[in-house]
């Protein structure tokens, strides 16, 4: 079974340009060598301290605010309140969403991330459903070993 590609790195002081449109990010530590994934916005899930919250994540140059030569990866935090400068986080990357683009205002970009975050809410949702309800279908699966076959001697069944 394939698993979402991840990331666990250390959460950085950035610009806190975030903060000014009421989306704060979590700034990564990440070296673009390592980095597997497209630039551009994806629905995340990160995993702090054992708690699971979803997130959306932007992988690129941050065209719209303060163009960066160096890609950099940030990741707004849906439901979550507080500090993680200094923490390891895990990003699992659930699903691309766009491509990264430079919006002409602020309110243009705050209208897309609001859209970006009502997406990956819906979707996220969708797939945790999705693999709850495939848990339970495999739990309840019995376990090959105990199984039993009749012993059929195939000369009866086949013609």
């Amino acid at each position: 079974m394939g698993h979402p590609y991840s990331i666990e790195a250390e959460v950085i002081t950035g610009r806190k340009v975030g903060r000014t449109v009421n989306v704060p990010t979590a700034n990564l530590r990440v070296s673009e060598k390592y980095v597997k994934i497209k630039k551009g916005v994806y629905g995340v899930i990160v995993t702090h301290n054992g708690i699971k919250y979803r997130g959306i994540a932007n992988y690129g140059h941050n065209p719209t605010f303060n163009f960066k030569e160096k890609a950099t990866l940030e990741i707004h935090l849906l439901d979550f309140n507080g500090d993680l400068y200094g923490e390891t986080i895990k990003v699992e990357f659930m699903i691309y969403l766009r491509d990264e683009v430079k919006f002409n205002s602020k309110e243009e970009f705050v209208e897309q991330i609001n859209k970006d975050i009502s997406k990956t809410k819906e979707i996220i949702k969708t797939i945790s459903s999705a693999k709850r309800s495939i848990d339970m279908t495999v739990d309840t699966i019995p376990d090959v070993k105990t199984l039993t076959v009749p012993n059929v001697n195939p000369s009866e069944i086949l013609p």
